[in-house]
């Protein structure tokens, strides 16, 4: 009988255990954009994954390399995966990050005041503009300094 009691009771402690979790969170992630280059072939640098010396891009479609200042603004952590950017053409089509360079691995946490600049590249259509990045949530216009 007494099972019958505690059942609810391990259900709230449970839920009250989630709803504290910490969440991959962005509030206060400042990004500013410092460059942007092209290309139609990745070295072996940029993507150590392969045994190919290059990487071709698709056809109709070029490699774009971003690099950014990502900055932490807020006053709790910045936690993201570089590899789940996306990025906007000007018809609001998404292209996911195709890899990256700044580091060992995607994941980032950022304290308060603290910031990275990594490179993240996309493959994207060679005859599309670049519009907006997209970070979980967040949307950011492509604009730079």
């Amino acid at each position: 009988m007494l099972k019958k009691h505690l059942f609810p009771f391990g259900l709230i402690f449970i839920l009250a255990l989630l709803s504290y979790a910490p969440k991959n969170s962005i509030d206060g992630l400042h990004v500013t954009f410092k460059s942007q280059r092209q290309d139609y072939v990745l070295t072996q640098q940029m993507n150590s994954m392969t045994t190919m010396p290059y990487i071709e891009a698709t056809e109709g479609m070029m490699f774009v390399k971003l690099k950014m200042k990502l900055e932490n603004r807020g006053s709790s952590d910045c936690t993201f995966d570089v590899l789940n950017f996306y990025v906007s053409d000007n018809q609001d089509v998404l292209y996911p990050a195709y890899s990256y360079i700044g580091g060992l691995s995607s994941e980032k946490t950022l304290r308060p005041g603290k910031s990275t600049t990594p490179i993240v590249i996309f493959q994207f259509p060679n005859d599309s503009l670049l519009n907006d990045l997209y970070i979980e949530d967040k949307k950011y216009s492509v604009v730079f300094d």
